[in-house]
């Protein structure tokens, strides 16, 4: 008589812990893909602009001879940029001329050259920050130029001034840059020539 044993179905477990992880390695896979592709990136993409249609058009019809940053290093990266004027009318004289940076070390910068009362463009040029320390302090003299640093509540900078009342030339450096940073950019202004 023939030797039977009744019928039982094969265990589905795994016979190793290896198998176990075998069968993972799919799940795995699947889970970082959808990880990748569905989470959102933060990639510090910043987006830049080109200044010089504004520095060529302050340059040409403004009521005065300007320098601008021309030497500076592509890890500067310009975001903002616009002609300044006394009044609301976008066809009026500009009067001065602001970049706006993100600096090599992730810190922002600005620069400003403006004509009029010293105090009045550096008021502006700070937006709604403070000076805290008196901007008549000791001056340094980088590139050619002497620098009077400041401190406001939201950073530091160098104010320039060559004249004197309402036909001053105030160029303001400011932001969350470092002293040393803004050095950097001082040293990258140059005069601009008229096109004619």
């Amino acid at each position: 008589m023939a030797d039977t044993q009744p019928y039982r179905p094969k265990k589905r477990g795994y016979e190793t812990a290896a198998d176990m992880l075998r069968s993972l390695v799919p799940i795995v896979v699947l889970v970082v893909l959808f990880a990748y592709f569905c989470m959102p990136k933060s990639d510090n993409k910043i987006n830049t602009i080109d200044p010089q249609d504004n520095i060529t058009s302050m340059a040409e019809y403004g009521a005065f001879s300007i320098v601008a940053p021309k030497a500076l290093d592509k890890s500067w990266k310009p975001t903002s940029s616009k002609l300044l004027r006394d009044d609301s009318n976008q066809l009026s004289t500009p009067t001065g001329l602001t970049i706006g940076y993100v600096t090599p070390k992730m810190k922002f910068a600005r620069f400003t050259i403006r004509q009029g009362v010293p105090e009045a463009v550096l008021k502006a040029s700070v937006d709604d920050a403070t000076v805290t320390d008196d901007p008549a302090g000791n001056a340094v003299q980088i590139a050619g130029r002497s620098w009077t640093p400041i401190t406001t509540d939201k950073g530091r900078g160098y104010v320039n001034v060559a004249g004197s009342g309402a036909a001053s030339i105030v160029i303001v450096l400011v932001g969350s840059a470092s002293y040393d940073e803004l050095k950097e950019l001082a040293t990258a202004l140059q005069p601009v020539a008229k096109k004619s």
